[in-house]
């Protein structure tokens, strides 16, 4: 009798509604998300593997919710896998909503939240972002190659220009561009890269070759030019400015290879060719 009783206050206090989401959880969830875009998202090869490491990856998510948040909710890992779903669905969904012709009255369509631009910047360029009007969905990650067309046709262009028209009214780098050393803008993607600055810049972005998860107290080791270093094969490091990968250090070349450690608490997810820090002579 008691073990029925108990059992049935259990299931009570299960049914029991949590507050909605707060705007801080909501951040946390989005950034958490992101670091680990590769392990979340990425396809898999072997049986079982992919999906152990995806719920792993989602409980530690959970964890970081529920330890930074301050709320006093404990979110489980189902949780935080639907509020992102539910969060990613109405950020396109307003996306989609600004794009359409305006028929005159009526109220003006909601913009998205500052947790919704962080979603539709980081699905920029995907079939994920671009299928809002009839396409298939996807949460793997794509990659793209910059177009090389002026055509005022091309789809993807158009895509991107009304996520930036969403975020003008915010300071936001495009991904295109970064800022090095002495307020150099270099830009990649196009043939010919051009310098804003006339000053030649003599800091080195840095690239992955290969999509990669580097694991706290981990390293991740890189080729460095030649022309970078200098005679004792020393390097500072920067990290890139949207990034958190690579602290500020002096690190010393091996056969012009550098190994940058992972110093946080959590995985990081690089995609191939991402930009994630960059280097300068001593």
């Amino acid at each position: 009798m008691a073990s029925e009783c108990s059992e049935s206050v259990s299931d009570a206090s299960l049914k029991i509604k949590k507050p909605n989401w707060t705007e801080l959880e909501k951040n946390i969830l989005v950034e958490e998300v992101h670091l680990r875009e590769g392990l979340l998202f990425g396809k898999f090869k072997g049986a079982g593997g992919g999906k152990i490491a995806k719920d792993v990856a989602w409980r530690e998510v959970a964890q970081a919710v529920n330890g930074s948040s301050g709320s006093g909710i404990l979110r489980t890992s189902g949780e935080v896998v639907k509020q992102y779903s539910n969060l990613k669905q109405r950020a396109k969904g307003k996306l989609s909503e600004s794009k359409r012709p305006k028929t005159g009255g009526g109220p003006k369509p909601p913009s998205p939240t500052p947790v919704e631009l962080s979603i539709l910047e980081q699905l920029e360029g995907r079939p994920s972002l671009e299928g809002i009007c009839g396409g298939i969905d996807t949460a793997d990650p794509v990659e793209t190659q910059p177009s090389t067309s002026s055509s005022a046709s091309s789809d993807v262009p158009a895509k991107k220009k009304d996520v930036q028209d969403l975020r003008k009214s915010q300071r936001w780098w495009p991904r295109s561009q970064v800022l090095i050393g002495d307020n150099t803008i270099y830009t990649y993607g196009d043939s010919l890269q051009k310098h804003i600055s006339q000053c030649d810049p003599k800091a080195h972005a840095l690239r992955n070759v290969a999509s990669t998860t580097i694991w706290p107290r981990d390293y991740l080791e890189v080729d460095v030019p030649k022309s970078i270093l200098d005679r004792d094969g020393l390097v500072a490091v920067e990290p890139h400015l949207s990034e958190s990968f690579g602290v500020p250090s002096i690190l010393h070349s091996v056969v012009n290879k550098i190994c940058i450690e992972n110093t946080g608490c959590n995985p990081l997810s690089l995609r191939k060719h991402e930009l994630f820090c960059q280097v300068r002579p001593v």
